[in-house]
């Protein structure tokens, strides 16, 4: 719709149209531009901000009534913002109004985006509809400006009315551009803190759920945590019940298969018994090494500290698996560096993960050379880290299965009719020991042309020049054992402890056959008290017994008169970690897991009864 010819009347209190704004009062607006802003800076409310501006413009327009309209959040209407001095039905009726030409001076200027000056609402066709209304509030004339937010979109207008009918002057267009430019300043601040405001209290909200969130899955998790807690005592329980009851029934195989060894004649006899033995040590080799993985799993497993000689650890090594690299005509080689400081470690674990590797060496070589080698990687004032490396000239291994070597019954060759033999669990196992020493573990192959298999260990290091002796960790042989046993220690009187028949049987076979006395107890009670009407010169003591178990039995012994220094040697089924502990403080001086073999047995038994002797 074109805009109507405005008419004109002459304004009440212009004295000169045509004169320019003067410094007075740009020197007024400045000063309530200020104050203006001071307010919003001390976050007054927008209609008290909104409020100053009015009253600000129809200060220096004496005669004026201004009023600020807000625009709906939809942009379809203009809402009441404020409008002081206008007559209160006034501002009711216009609160709501829709935004369109023709619809008010102020409908109008947010429609088109302009100002809209009206000098005679009587007469002007965008005031139609509101002329009883405009006549009953007694206002003649209305000049509006757009309130500009960001983007130029329409916020609001500013509106000034007089009673007469008549036209603006400059000094009026300065005041309300001034007003709603301050105007929109503030609005939209208002619309910022209203989006801060919102966006605070959804973080907040937020916030609130995802800290109720967190809470749910801290006690899912905790929940979780002792459900993974639960199955693995429930797994640890297991294990050494299934490790009991493993044991207990090999011990009487690998047993009798000793003695039926040991006294049979016939070569195909002899030759078949230590097929058994054999086997029962193969077996055993898999129970440990299952126990040896489930108790790391479960946090149970722990390394011991005790000096050692790495070139020692290496011959045991070869002694052991020596016979078996003869039958296959492979040679082997050794490259150990001299170490000049006595060094602190976990000699068992060290050998068992160089056995396997050298095991697998011989397993996987059919000809060729097998080379066992030991570099220092580091060496620092506390600690010296190993590399030791086992390279062969076997088989090799294909690139697509190095990834999963190092997992548990992971091997090569997986098929049904695979060549070699394993449970897959020696590399990991390795690895396992590798890690607890502070290493790692790794190999290095090309089909066809062998391979080489590493791991690392950190050890602690001693003074220089503090050797220890050589130590022979590999099993005692039984038939020297047996002369020694015979020669220093024939008639002394042995307590075997054991509640198991077969088990007791075959213990007391083995210590007869070296001129041992033994005596037995079947319960821990009858233990104590045929210690304390004849101390024995040494005790082989079960875990688990009826009336009274080895651990307080083994208690009650240490606490009568002279049996402090009385040697007590666990033999047990239960092959824990946990369990040797237990053992040991309850005063016992070995400890023996079953099966046990002839040699380690006849061992331990020398070395404790010498100890003791020289005590």
């Amino acid at each position: 719709m074109p805009q109507p010819a405005m008419t004109r009347s002459t304004h009440p209190n212009d004295r000169d149209a045509g004169l320019s704004v003067d410094a007075e009062l740009r020197a007024q607006l400045e000063y309530n531009r200020s104050e203006t802003l001071k307010l919003m800076l001390h976050d007054a409310p927008i209609n008290t901000v909104l409020s100053k501006i009015v009253l600000d413009a129809e200060e220096v327009l004496p005669g004026s009534l201004c009023s600020i309209l807000l625009t709906s959040p939809d942009g379809a209407r203009l809402t009441y913002g404020v409008g002081p001095h206008l007559p209160a039905f006034y501002n009711s009726a216009v609160d709501g109004a829709a935004i369109a030409v023709g619809n008010g001076s102020c409908g109008t200027a947010a429609a088109l985006g302009k100002r809209i000056v009206v000098e005679d609402i009587n007469t002007h066709p965008y005031w139609a509809n509101y002329t009883a209304l405009t006549r009953r509030a007694e206002l003649g004339s209305c000049w509006s400006q757009p309130i500009f937010g960001p983007r130029r979109t329409v916020v609001g207008t500013f509106g000034i009315y007089h009673k007469a009918a008549c036209s603006p002057t400059t000094r009026d267009i300065v005041v309300i551009e001034h007003a709603s430019d301050l105007a929109a300043l503030a609005i939209d601040r208002h619309h910022a803190q209203e989006e801060l405001t919102r966006y605070r209290d959804h973080l907040e909200q937020l916030v609130a759920e995802r800290a109720a969130t967190i809470v749910c899955l801290n006690r899912e998790l905790q929940h979780r945590v002792e459900e993974a807690q639960a199955a693995n005592r429930a797994k640890g329980a297991f294990l050494a019940n299934m490790s009991h009851e493993l044991r207990t029934p090999l011990n009487a195989v690998v047993g009798l298969a000793a003695l039926l060894q040991e006294n049979a004649t016939d070569p195909v006899q002899s030759q078949r018994t230590e097929r058994i033995v054999t086997a029962g040590r193969h077996l055993l080799g898999t129970i440990d090494a299952i126990l040896d993985l489930s108790k790391i799993d479960t946090g149970k497993f722990t390394l011991d500290e005790s000096p050692l000689r790495i070139d020692c650890i290496v011959d045991n090594v070869v002694a052991m698996i020596r016979d078996r690299a003869e039958s296959k005509d492979l040679s082997l080689l050794i490259d150990v560096p001299k170490v000049p400081y006595a060094l602190t470690g976990d000699h068992v674990r060290l050998q068992q993960a160089l056995l396997n590797y050298v095991g697998n060496a011989v397993k996987f070589t059919g000809q060729g050379t097998i080379t066992l080698r030991v570099i220092v990687q580091e060496d620092t004032a506390e600690s010296m880290l190993f590399r030791f490396e086992v390279q062969d000239t076997g088989i090799g291994i294909k690139p697509a299965v190095m990834d999963r070597l190092f997992q548990s019954f992971e091997q090569g060759d997986q098929s049904i009719t695979r060549t070699y033999g394993g449970t897959g669990l020696g590399l990991e196992i390795t690895r396992r020991f590798a890690e607890l020493m502070g290493g790692t573990a790794g190999a290095d192959s090309v089909e066809g042309q062998g391979s080489t298999f590493w791991f690392t260990a950190r050890l602690r290091k001693g003074a220089e020049g503090t050797l220890p002796g050589p130590i022979d960790l590999s099993v005692t042989d039984p038939a020297a054992l047996r002369a020694i046993l015979r020669r220093d220690w024939a008639g002394s009187r042995i307590l075997l402890a054991e509640d198991e028949p077969i088990n007791a049987e075959i213990t007391r076979a083995l210590l007869e056959s070296v001129d041992l006395t033994v005596e037995t107890a079947v319960t821990g009670r009858e233990a104590v008290e045929k210690v304390t009407s004849t101390a024995p010169a040494l005790i082989l003591m079960d875990m688990q017994m009826p009336e009274l178990d080895g651990i307080d039995a083994t208690r009650a012994i240490r606490a009568l008169p002279g049996m402090d220094r009385l040697p007590i040697i666990a033999m047990t089924a239960n092959a824990f970690a946990e369990d040797r502990a237990l053992c040991l403080d309850a005063g016992m001086n070995g400890f023996l897991t079953k099966p046990v073999l002839p040699g380690r047995l006849f061992a331990e038994i020398l070395a404790r009864l010498t100890a003791a002797a020289t005590s």
